[in-house]
C-alpha cells in the first residue's frame, strides 16, 4: 500500500452540519474575501489539504482547516472528506496553535491570544509553550503583556494602525482621554517608537506639574502638533522634526566620509 493510499484510507466523510468549530477562536477578524477565494479555488481544484477534526459530544470539533471548513460551508457542500484525530483538549489546542501561528496576516494581538489560551485554559507554562511554538520565552511573556493594554491599543495594534514597540511606549498614559489623543495623533500622522517615549515623558511631566501646581489637567496636556522636537540633519545641518528624520547604522569612518 502506498503512502498516498493509505493517507486516503485514513479519510473520513463527516456531514458538514456536524462540524463545529472550537470553543476558543483565536482569530478576531475573519477576511470573507479570503474564504470566497478559497472557495473558488476549492470548486475549481477540489479540496487538496484534508482538514482535521476530533469527535466531541457525538459532533466533530474543528483542529486544522478552520477556513476550510468555512470555504466549503459556503459552497453548501453536504459532506467533506476530513482526518479525524483522537486528541486531548491540550493536544488539539498545540495543534490549532501551530497552524494558526503559520498565518502570514497574523497580527501580534491574534499571537498573543494563542499563547493566552495555551497559558490559561490549558495551564502550559510560558517556558513550555516557548518550547512548543519554536519562540523564546521572553517573546512569549512580551506577546502576553500586550493583551494587559488597554483596548484602544490593542484594536490598534491589531489593524496595524501602529507597532507594538509604539503601543509599549504609550502604554503608561494612565489616563484615557489623553492616550486617546496621543493615540489618535499617532494613528493619523504616524510616529516612531522615540518620539511616543518622548510624548508619554511630557505627559508624565505634565502630571508631576498638575501635583505641585494643582491645575486643572486640561490646561498642562502637552500637545505633540504644538511642541514639535528638531534636531540638526548631519548633512546638510539644517532643522529637521524627528519623525522626519531617517535612522542608519554605520561606522565612523564611513559617517566621515559621507559627511
Amino acid at each position: 500500500m502506498t503512502e498516498e493510499s493509505a493517507r486516503q484510507e485514513d479519510l473520513q466523510t463527516v456531514e458538514v452540519e456536524k462540524i463545529d468549530r472550537p470553543d476558543v477562536v483565536d482569530r478576531i477578524t475573519i477576511d470573507l474575501e479570503e474564504i470566497k477565494s478559497l472557495s473558488e479555488n476549492i470548486q475549481e481544484q477540489g479540496l487538496l489539504q484534508a482538514p482535521v477534526l476530533r469527535e466531541k459530544d457525538g459532533r466533530f470539533e474543528i483542529v486544522a482547516g478552520d477556513r476550510r471548513i468555512m470555504a466549503v460551508k459556503r459552497l453548501d457542500w453536504t459532506t467533506v472528506k476530513c482526518v479525524i484525530k483522537t486528541l486531548t483538549d491540550q493536544q488539539a489546542a498545540e495543534i490549532r496553535a501551530s497552524e494558526n501561528l503559520q498565518r502570514e496576516n497574523l497580527s501580534v494581538i491574534e499571537e498573543a491570544r494563542i499563547y493566552r489560551n495555551l497559558n490559561q485554559k490549558h495551564h502550559m507554562p510560558i517556558d513550555r509553550i516557548a518550547q512548543k511554538m519554536g519562540k523564546s520565552p521572553g517573546t512569549i511573556k512580551r506577546r502576553l503583556d500586550l493583551l494587559k493594554m488597554p483596548d484602544s491599543l490593542q484594536n490598534a495594534m491589531h489593524e496595524k494602525k501602529i507597532s507594538y514597540g509604539v503601543a509599549e511606549a504609550l502604554w503608561p498614559i494612565a489616563d484615557p482621554g489623553a492616550l486617546d489623543y496621543y493615540l489618535g495623533f499617532a494613528i493619523d500622522h504616524g510616529v516612531t517608537v522615540t518620539i511616543a517615549r518622548q510624548w508619554t515623558n511630557d505627559w508624565k511631566n505634565s502630571q508631576r506639574r498638575i501635583e505641585n501646581e494643582n491645575k486643572d489637567p486640561m490646561e498642562q496636556l502637552t500637545s505633540p502638533a504644538e511642541r514639535p522636537t528638531y534636531l540638526a540633519c548631519d548633512l546638510c545641518q539644517e532643522p529637521v522634526l524627528v519623525q522626519n528624520l531617517a535612522v542608519i547604522r554605520i561606522c565612523r569612518e564611513c559617517a566621515k566620509k559621507i559627511t
